[in-house]
């Protein structure tokens, strides 16, 4: 009888210790649901350098090994993107990635024509590797343009609430102004209220008539010629559904980031941000009698945000891992970078990065690739 027992001890321990590891494997074998105490050991400044093209995360317990990802993010108006873009731009610069700018010094808006993307080129270098990413406003969105120019990238782009998305792009175009509601003490809502009056495409110019109405879907290549019907707007978000690996949402920034951080296999540090642009915040409250008006004239917008409201909340529910842990972790890593910089001001360097905007890093990254590509080839010639 005493054998028996101690047998079955020994198998109860056993089952038990089997589980516990069948756990610890399941939890973090998987790529971005690492333990917040991994640390990046060792990392690969440089893509061309780096033969696996791989980011090693270890701790004393194990080793995570990361593919280097290229990344593709369509910048949307008034959604917050120049934020994420400023995020992105630095995890660019920080690790050596080729960036794919702008033909225009000054221009945060590549233009696809002829299906070719209007970005710079290194003829300069024969044998210049490619992009790593792209951070920019699409004018005439393509995807297969775009995932030929950044090859084996994740697509990412950034949506917000239709309500406040209009009443910023209501002020940022200067819509009070070519409505010549200045006098008014709300010009949004007199606008929002009396849209006929304001609306029409024989009063409004064209382009700020885009801007305003469904402008976020127009950001994504659906202008009112193409996305005009119920069944139209339907087909493009499912094509936005499949194109996009990520759609972060601006109302939830600190859950995108968490999203975000996973599907790159990134650090809590890489995607420490700052709010940029943010402007507005004493505007009277949008009611609800203007959301309906709002909710009716950007119906394919709505559509637009509600689909992939959607899928983010389902994305969070399926989320590898703890999603509560690690937004914690990346909050309570948000403000210690954030308190740290509010008192060592530009005395720290991740803090002179943190204070960039997305046009200086924009334009930083151009600098520093046009001295590294060109003049590189220019001395081994």
């Amino acid at each position: 009888m005493k054998s028996v027992a101690i047998k079955t001890v020994l198998v109860i321990a056993l089952l038990g210790l089997c589980i516990h590891l069948q756990k610890y494997y399941l939890t973090y074998s998987r790529i971005g649901s690492r333990p917040s105490d991994v640390r990046v050991s060792d990392l690969e400044k440089s893509s061309k350098g780096n033969k696996n093209n791989t980011i090693v995360f270890t701790n004393r317990k194990q080793t995570v090994t990361c593919k280097q990802m290229n990344f593709v993010f369509v910048k949307t108006y008034k959604t917050g993107s120049s934020t994420v873009g400023s995020t992105l731009f630095r995890y660019g610069l920080k690790n050596n990635l080729i960036s794919a700018i702008a033909l225009q010094p000054a221009s945060m808006i590549v233009e696809i024509i002829n299906n070719t993307a209007g970005v710079r080129k290194y003829d300069c270098d024969p044998t210049f590797p490619g992009y790593n990413y792209l951070v920019s406003h699409v004018k005439h969105y393509n995807y297969n343009v775009l995932n030929t120019l950044v090859k084996r990238a994740q697509f990412i782009t950034l949506l917000r609430s239709p309500f406040k998305h209009l009443e910023s792009s209501f002020y940022y175009f200067h819509a009070d102004v070519a409505c010549k509601l200045l006098k008014h003490e709300n010009p949004f809502a007199e606008f929002v209220t009396h849209l006929q009056n304001y609306t029409d495409p024989t009063k409004m110019k064209a382009q700020l008539r885009n801007r305003l109405h469904n402008g976020q879907l127009y950001g994504l290549g659906c202008d009112d010629d193409n996305c005009n019907d119920q069944t139209s707007v339907v087909k493009k978000n499912n094509e936005i559904e499949q194109q996009f690996d990520l759609v972060m949402i601006t109302d939830y920034m600190d859950e995108s980031m968490v999203l975000l951080k996973q599907l790159m296999c990134w650090r809590d540090d890489d995607v420490v941000y700052k709010s940029m642009k943010v402007v507005g915040n004493n505007r009277p409250p949008i009611t609800e009698h203007m959301k309906g008006i709002i909710s009716k004239w950007n119906k394919a917008d709505m559509q637009l945000y509600n689909h992939f409201n959607r899928t983010f909340w389902r994305r969070i529910k399926n989320y590898k891992g703890d999603f509560d842990s690690d937004l914690q972790s990346f909050r309570t890593k948000q403000t210690e970078k954030t308190e740290m910089c509010v008192k060592t001001k530009r005395n720290n360097e991740d803090c002179k990065w943190l204070e960039m905007d997305v046009t200086q890093l924009r334009t930083t990254a151009l600098k520093i690739q046009a001295e590294t590509i060109c003049k590189k080839q220019n001395k081994n010639q």
